[in-house]
């Protein structure tokens, strides 16, 4: 409920991540048990036991253990005091078990030796001098597929749990993203990578890509609605106030992560539909360096590396080095994106148990591109006086510009006292700022809907952002259930100032336009200085038994926000609590078929608008239930997930009945559908990945004319599919080819659902050649040159989609 009550954010911080460490040193479970036995039927011969998947997550060595002897159903016998304080890097990959229990037991000082009834026994390594003589200890590892990090391994999500855990053990429905793919279809950015991605309408601006705006099982928008990619390592990346919003550089990241449904159980407030968690490009030991050089349409050039490994013997320190630089036209007359990116990081590891990370970054984007609109008419409908060209510059090209710098520094600390206790912390502060000014169109100046109506607008906007999150895990037993505690605080603090102008500026023909006419300065309309404080407390714990995964999860909100207006003289503070929870469970079956159902709620501050008698808007509210089929192809790393959906949004704020000056929160949105999305490697050459969804979307209850429409730009049916077929062998190794489609069903283009925007369908398409250490790459996008409209926000505002862009790379890797 909203009051005027008001809490200090940074005590509590402060006092709950002490008891966190309190309770790390002093509450630690002792281990358990000195033999392991499989749950099912007695164990086979570990000898000729044929390979299979495991996906064992970094553990204490016990839980590991368990983990394994479950996977296998081989028996492995110890003594509790010889696992005590070892931990586990976990196994990722195919192998036969003797080979992953070598795996696991690489760098704990323990080997395992054959005893009877096919068991294994755990005792310390030998000596150097003594190697040899037992003459019991495993063969050589020979895994049968590549080995594969938990950073790599799309069948294993991070963020959906804020731990490692596969796919086959989450009752979400999460889509992975890997560097591989962003880099086989050469994507320019976040919202590209999710192209080929279920239930994400990504690019609804079309050519204006300044922010990764997208749509989520039917939930997003336009201007203070939209909803923005803003999750990176796990922290929120916050955003200004108008225009002052980040965007990553997608040649930063390692992964994208895509949790569907509402995820405020660990993420706080955030849209209903879903978020999308980026992870940062991190230090490796055996890292592969990489240059790249790139030339393409629109006077496109680009140059980027990729350095890194460990700066000793012991791979104890380790390095990383990331950068890019990017220039090149747009498609619309006069408009320019320019880039400049670099991220060095750091990694420490004093001991097997202690890890520290230090990541930084810097972007400057001294020209960002064309973020304008167009009318309906001239656009999706017919216009007597023609049509507005794709390339049409509605602004001033020799007066818009919009620049933004931002800068981040933060660290990811992970430190395990022993087999129960690990804690994590999270921190990063941001500071960035935008220059934005344009001139840009407000719809036809009368009905003839030859002469553009504009206005000038300018922003200059500073935001500093700190976030950090603190978590404790324990991994313990209790009977035949393992659990996986997590507890955790996470606190988000924005500063955010805007000085906003606006103005007229002349009408502009769209049959003959003259740029260069006289302009007004703007006038300042507004300044605004703004405080946030989120504060969430959060405990959720991973249970399995089993086949069975539950999840049971809870948390507490607490968020302020004070505001000062220095043109209205006017002053605002805002106070909000919620409390969300989640459960879901999970059946995993033999053949590699796990179903799955979830609950989930969410919750996000209401922060424009009063009621009648002034007081501020309680947080609108999300609610979902899922149901699902997960299918792991046993033995590969091809994976499907169907899901059926039933999403609403509560508490959403809407004209009051008699005076619309004011609001109430009556308002509900209504989301229904299905989603199907698989990654199927068919062969060692084929991959295929695709994706269909489907969505049923209304305005509920509202006092305006959206009651009982399907909001702007959502469309009812979206499919697409990608395919990569590359040679392994032979006299043309390395050569491949990709190809992809992607549909878009028609979507409504203004809330009173008056008018629609038509269905599209885009192919794209990639060459490469990987020659010893080069890899030669042509990729191309819109491969037919279809002009499309990518959606309207209202009958003043349509947005162009992106014509052909071919792109050609060169990459050099050591």
């Amino acid at each position: 409920m909203s009051t005027h009550a008001s809490f200090r954010p940074l005590a509590i911080c402060t006092a709950v991540t002490a008891l966190f460490a309190l309770s790390a040193l002093f509450a630690a479970l002792p281990a358990h048990s000195q033999t392991i036995a499989p749950t099912a039927t007695p164990p086979d011969t570990a000898q000729g036991t044929p390979a299979r998947e495991y996906h064992i997550a970094p553990a204490g060595l016990d839980s590991a253990l368990n983990q394994f002897a479950e996977a296998s159903g081989i028996q492995i016998v110890y003594a509790s005091a010889l696992v005590s304080g070892r931990h586990s890097a976990g196994f990722s990959g195919r192998a036969d078990p003797a080979s992953a229990l070598a795996e696991l037991l690489r760098g704990t000082g323990l080997r395992a030796v054959r005893g009877q009834n096919a068991a294994f026994l755990l005792e310390p390594e030998p000596a150097p001098a003594d190697l040899g003589g037992a003459g019991r200890e495993l063969p050589a590892v020979k895994v049968t597929d590549r080995l594969v990090s938990e950073q790599n391994d799309p069948t294993v999500a991070s963020a959906a749990l804020k731990s490692n855990v596969p796919l086959t053990r989450t009752p979400q429905s999460v889509s992975v993203i890997e560097r591989q793919q962003m880099d086989e279809q050469n994507v320019q950015s976040v919202a590209q990578a999710l192209r080929y991605s279920a239930g994400i309408v990504p690019e609804t601006r079309g050519i204006g890509d300044r922010y990764d705006s997208l749509q989520m099982r039917g939930f997003g928008g336009f201007g203070g609605n939209a909803v923005y990619v803003s999750f990176l390592d796990g922290l929120n990346l916050g955003r200004g106030l108008s225009y002052a919003v980040p965007q990553i550089e997608q040649y930063g990241l390692q992964r994208i992560e895509v949790l569907r449904g509402p995820s405020s159980i660990l993420y706080g407030q955030a849209n209903p539909g879903g978020v999308v968690v980026l992870e940062s490009k991190r230090p490796e030991a055996d890292h592969v360096n990489e240059v790249m050089l790139g030339a393409g349409t629109h006077d496109r050039w680009e140059g980027a590396f990729d350095l890194g490994g460990a700066l000793d013997a012991d791979k104890r320190v380790l390095y990383r080095f990331v950068g890019l630089a990017r220039d090149n036209d747009t498609q619309v007359n006069g408009t320019k994106e320019q880039r400049i990116y670099v991220a060095p990081s750091l990694t420490l590891r004093p001991d097997a148990n202690t890890e520290l990370t230090l990541l930084a970054s810097y972007q400057y984007d001294p020209n960002n591109g064309y973020y304008g609109f167009l009318p309906r008419y001239g656009t999706v409908s017919y216009n007597p006086n023609g049509q507005i060209g794709t390339g049409f510059n509605d602004g001033e090209p020799d007066y818009d510009h919009f620049r933004r710098e931002q800068t981040t520094l933060g660290y990811a600390f992970t430190h395990r006292f022993n087999d129960t206790w690990t804690v994590r912390q999270n921190t990063r502060y941001m500071h960035m700022w935008s220059d934005y000014q344009t001139v840009y169109s407000s719809g036809y100046t009368s009905s003839a809907n030859r002469y553009l109506n504009r206005l000038t607008t300018a922003s200059l906007e500073h935001l500093d952002a700190f976030s950090t999150d603190t978590q404790a895990q324990a991994d313990f037993q209790t009977g035949a259930v393992r659990h996986a505690v997590l507890m955790g605080l996470d606190y988000q603090m924005t500063m955010a100032d805007r000085r906003l102008a606006s103005g007229k500026a002349p009408a502009l023909d769209i049959a003959a336009p003259v740029y260069g006419q006289t302009l007004a300065m703007p006038a300042l309309a507004s300044y605004t200085r703004q405080r946030t404080d989120d504060l969430g407390l959060y405990a959720q714990d991973q249970m399995t038994l089993g086949k069975w995964s539950f999840v049971l999860g809870a948390r507490e909100d607490y968020a302020s926000t004070s505001a000062n207006e220095y043109v209205k003289h006017t002053s605002s503070y805002q106070f909000d609590r919620a409390f969300t929870w989640r459960a879901g469970v999970l059946y995993a079956f033999d053949n590699g078929v796990s179903p799955f159902a979830s609950f989930s709620r969410s919750f996000q501050p209401v922060t424009s608008g009063t009621t009648a008698s002034g007081s501020p808007l309680k947080p609108s509210t999300g609610r979902q239930f899922e149901v699902g089929l997960k299918y792991q192809m046993p033995g590969t790393t091809s994976f499907t997930t169907l899901s059926l959906y039933d999403l609403d949004q509560n508490n959403v704020s809407t004209p009051a009945p008699n005076n619309a000056s004011y609001r109430v929160q009556t308002g509900a949105v209504r989301s229904r559908g299905v989603e199907v999305e698989t990654h199927l490697n068919v062969t060692r050459d084929l991959s295929l990945i695709a994706a269909y969804s489907y969505t049923s979307a209304w305005v509920a209850s509202a006092n305006d004319t959206s009651l009982g429409h399907t909001p702007a730009a959502v469309p009812k049916q979206t499919a697409s599919l990608w395919a990569d077929y590359t040679l392994h062998r032979g006299t043309l190794k390395g050569l491949g080819m990709g190809a992809g489609i992607r549909y878009i069903g028609s979507s409504y283009g203004a809330a009173d659902d008056s008018f629609k925007v038509g269905s599209y369908t885009l192919v794209d398409l990639a060459l490469h050649y990987d020659l010893r250490n080069w890899r030669f790459a042509v990729n191309a996008s819109n491969l037919f040159d279809r002009q499309y409209v990518a959606a309207c926000a209202s009958s003043t505002q349509c947005f162009w989609g992106v014509r052909r862009e071919v792109i050609g790379t060169a990459r050099y890797q050591w």
